[in-house]
């Protein structure tokens, strides 16, 4: 601001100039905001498209650079933070046949459960792992990890039960 030929006196420059640095602050936050509402938007026209039971093959490696961020924005809200998701796709795997829209819904899904299971945790790990069939099939194997609680044996017996749930009210099933 010495540069400026500003006539003001110091103590009055440095309000200035911290005033000045809440409004750029601020600015920055509004474009970010801003942004992150046209991804949202962005998501849920992807997510709107009529292809519900459309089943065709599909790159995976193609798919999850689309899925992922996707489901991170949609998950957003109920941890407040992205939690980066540590990926090891196979390279050459085979086209998935399937519906790409219906296995997003299962990727949030995972993605929101594994939030919820690492609450507690100070450093959350998500990792996605995917591979060929052990005997080189052509189908695909995909691991979704997280390091929280787990699931207790009583309740892993249940966890395909139409609308189990052990968040309570939070869950949906």
């Amino acid at each position: 601001f010495d540069d400026l030929k500003i006539h003001m006196k110091d103590e009055e420059k440095e309000r200035f100039y911290t005033k000045f640095k809440i409004l750029r602050d601020g600015m920055k936050a509004v474009v970010m905001g801003t942004d992150h509402i046209r991804r949202i938007v962005d998501t849920l026209a992807q997510m709107q498209q009529k292809d519900d039971a459309v089943i065709k093959p599909f790159d995976f490696k193609s798919y999850w650079k689309i899925a992922c961020p996707m489901m991170q924005m949609e998950t957003h809200s109920d941890a407040l933070v992205d939690v980066p998701i540590e990926c090891d796709i196979e390279k050459d795997l085979p086209p998935l046949l399937g519906n790409a829209t219906q296995l997003t819904q299962v990727f949030i899904n995972l993605y929101r459960n594994a939030l919820y299971a690492m609450k507690a945790k100070q450093d959350k790990i998500i990792e996605l792992k995917a591979t060929r069939g052990e005997d080189q099939t052509d189908y695909l194997k995909i691991i979704f990890s997280d390091n929280g609680s787990g699931i207790t044996p009583s309740n892993l017996l249940r966890i395909f039960d139409f609308q189990f749930s052990t968040k309570g009210k939070e869950g949906q099933g």
